[in-house]
């Protein structure tokens, strides 16, 4: 065993009549088998990081995962743990593709962006509403929706149907127009909700429609009343 220096062996040996385990002692490294000092109390198993590095790629989770790139069609090796990382990151657990380089991954999805965009236009997209969006832009555009939107607001005297605050009125279609587009002006089909209600119906629209026809029929509904509806029907 070296020792660097006199002192630092006289040092070693008071502190060790205190404490053991702060005695230097040569330990074999688990990766590449050579002897390096430590003290005992360390534990440690590798000589350096770069050891500790190559130990677990070799190791952790048995290895390496042969894989073919989905752009060159070379097959490359990944470790098993990085493959495994990303799969448990993806959202139904799999990983469809896998690319050798960035090169690969950029050139793959520069080809195929396109052909992904018009796969997702019309009625392949989920979000899909009959193709009234054109039709309801144009229609919010007139006089006549902003005169429904000040009767609406007026007749709820500026204030949430829900929870009764001012804050940022906006109105509602109770019947969504992709439903029934006759009754985008009728002010019956319209109700007012704050910006964080109004937000919580999008997509959602049909749970709603038997609720908030309820509150504009009772004029004694309270808004704590209204708000247990929407929590249960959510």
């Amino acid at each position: 065993m070296r020792w660097h220096s006199e002192a630092r062996k006289i040092a070693d040996l008071k502190l060790a009549e205190h404490n053991p385990t702060s005695i230097p002692i040569e330990t074999i490294c688990k990766q590449c088998k050579k002897s390096f000092i430590d003290y005992a109390s360390n534990k440690r198993l590798f000589c350096g990081k770069d050891c500790y590095s190559l130990w677990q790629k070799k190791n952790l989770h048995h290895g390496f995962v042969v894989l073919e790139c989905e752009y060159c069609k070379n097959t490359f090796e990944v470790a098993k743990s990085v493959h495994l990382k990303n799969i448990n990151a993806s959202p139904k657990k799999t990983q469809k593709l896998n690319f050798c380089s960035c090169d690969c991954s950029q050139a793959y999805f520069s080809q195929n962006i396109y052909k992904w965009r018009n796969d997702s236009r019309g009625e392949n997209n989920p979000a899909w509403r009959g193709g009234v969006s054109g039709e309801k832009a144009r229609l919010i555009a007139t006089k006549r929706y902003k005169d429904f939107v000040k009767a609406v607001l007026k007749r709820d005297n500026h204030q949430c149907r829900v929870c009764t605050s001012k804050d940022r009125p906006e109105v509602h279609h109770i019947i969504p127009f992709y439903q029934n587009r006759t009754l985008f002006f009728v002010i019956t089909n319209g109700i007012t909700l704050c910006y964080e209600h109004h937000q919580q119906t999008k997509r959602k629209e049909e749970i709603y429609i038997n609720i908030f026809k309820g509150v504009l029929k009772s004029t004694t509904c309270g808004g704590r009343a209204v708000n247990s509806l929407v929590k249960e029907e959510t």
